[in-house]
């Protein structure tokens, strides 16, 4: 099913519509199992990412608290997912903050206070007297 990429981009459409059933469905109708790069169409994310993130997500990894959907099935060493867990992969990736998140200490807060608005000169120009 990976070759089909107009059937999975509208599966994809659908599952961002919130009609996860009928992601399902049209799934179904067109095969039993999504392979590695079908749901990296659906997920929209380069194969290498996704295995990334399938890899990270044993005990004791990156993802151990929140894992990517395992895999249904494997035929021999490639991962099948059922067409029933599409509408958890967009799921997944909701929850997971964005690049770069919690891996630095947060930036100090910049809001002008009486103490560093006096430790810092105006800018503005002074009219001459």
């Amino acid at each position: 099913m990976s070759n089909d990429l107009p059937l999975l981009t509208r599966v994809r459409e659908l599952l961002l519509d919130g009609r996860n059933e009928q992601a399902v469905v049209l799934l179904r109708r067109n095969g039993g199992s999504l392979d590695q790069e079908a749901v990296a169409v659906i997920a929209d994310l380069d194969t290498d990412a996704l295995s990334g993130y399938v890899e990270s997500s044993g005990e004791g990894d990156r993802y151990a608290d929140d894992p990517f959907p395992a895999p249904a099935a494997q035929a021999g060493q490639s991962p099948l997912w059922a067409v029933e867990q599409a509408p958890d992969f967009l799921a997944w990736l909701d929850r997971r903050p964005g690049r770069g998140a919690g891996s630095r200490r947060p930036w100090p807060e910049r809001a002008a206070t009486p103490a560093n608005a006096a430790a810092k000169p105006s800018r503005a120009r002074r009219s001459p007297e």
